[in-house]
């Protein structure tokens, strides 16, 4: 996954440098990828097991895992262009698809980062088996 200067880029054609944010391994792959205004969001799976990355830039390139339980799945699916925050899904054997939220902003510690569950889907077994 690269990063580089897009703004510039369109005004005068010239590349700028551009930045390398995650390299897959043989075990791990990137499933989905949002960008927002201030952060780029992607789901990563490593070992078939799915994250969730948040990339920020600064003097260089932060890559934060968010805490999510083990062996589950993940999709990165918006990230907002206008405000910081992002919406991703997690799902396992044990916990059904699973859509939240995640806010923080730009100045306070990693530590005010908020995860909330917007909408979580439920399993039920069918009459008839």
């Amino acid at each position: 996954m690269l990063a580089f200067p897009l703004k510039g880029f369109l005004a005068d054609h010239v590349m700028r440098k551009v930045e390398v944010l995650y390299t897959p391994d043989a075990r791990s792959t990137v499933e989905s990828v949002s960008v927002g205004r201030d952060a780029v969001y992607a789901s990563i799976f490593d070992n078939v097991t799915g994250s969730i990355h948040v990339f920020k830039p600064g003097a260089a390139w932060s890559d934060t895992k968010l805490a999510l339980p083990n062996g589950g799945s993940t999709t990165a699916v918006t990230a907002d262009d206008w405000a910081p925050g992002a919406l991703f899904t997690y799902e396992s054997f044990l916990q059904p698809p699973t859509l939240y939220e995640d806010t923080a902003t730009a100045k306070p510690p990693p530590s005010n980062r908020r995860r909330r569950c917007l909408m979580r889907a439920t399993w039920s077994a069918s009459s008839s088996g």
